[in-house]
This record gives structure tokens, C-alpha cells and sequence, in this order.
């Protein structure tokens, strides 16, 4: 008898578990879909980049190269260390969860990054 509800309750924990890892999985794939592609992260850039007036002198437009550079390489350097882009990731799907447990596992993450 013992164990036949011993053996039900382990059954209720792996459905529940299964349950949790497909609402993950789920959770995963949203955010993914909403994740930027290169065209909308290109299109970002360029965004990031006030607009301006054609300038007049060579100055002024070697001024706005260098600026649109800087967010270029600031942008590209998050992205390319594979690495830190799942654990930025990880904490934006941690915060989004608003539980205590994921703001101290996500300023886990913040330390590793740094």
C-alpha cells in the first residue's frame, strides 16, 4: 500500500516537473521571437545616432563616423562574447519573474559579468 502511493506521488512530481519544463520552454521561445534580429539591431544602431543636417566640413562628419562607431562597437561588444549574452539573458528572464530568489541569483549573474 505504502508503496503504491509512494510510486503515485514520485509519478505527480515528474508530470509536474515535465509541466514546468514545457512552461519553460515556452517562456524560452517567446522571448527568443521577441529577441532583436541583426536587421532590427542594425536598424537600432543607426537609431542610436542622432540625426543631424548635412554637415559643411570634413570635421563635423568625422565627428559623427567616430560617434556612430562608438555605439557600434558598444553594441557589437555585447553581443559577440557569447557568453555574456545568455547570461544577460538569464537575468532578464530572471527579473521579469519578479521573485526574490531570481533577484539574488540575477545579482549573481551582474558579479559574473563584471
Amino acid at each position: 500500500m505504502y508503496s503504491t502511493s509512494n510510486s503515485d506521488n514520485i509519478n505527480k512530481m515528474q508530470q509536474e516537473a515535465m509541466a514546468r519544463v514545457k512552461e519553460m520552454q515556452a517562456k524560452a521561445k517567446e522571448y527568443i521571437s521577441q529577441a532583436p534580429t541583426s536587421s532590427n539591431l542594425e536598424n537600432f544602431q543607426e537609431d542610436l545616432v542622432p540625426r543631424a543636417e548635412i554637415p559643411s566640413d570634413n570635421k563635423n562628419v568625422k565627428e559623427l563616423k567616430t560617434k556612430k562607431n562608438e555605439n557600434n562597437n558598444l553594441l557589437n561588444s555585447l553581443f559577440e562574447d557569447k557568453e555574456k549574452s545568455l547570461i544577460l539573458t538569464l537575468i532578464f528572464i530572471l527579473l521579469s519573474e519578479q521573485d526574490e530568489n531570481n533577484l539574488v541569483i540575477s545579482l549573481i549573474l551582474i558579479y559574473l559579468l563584471l
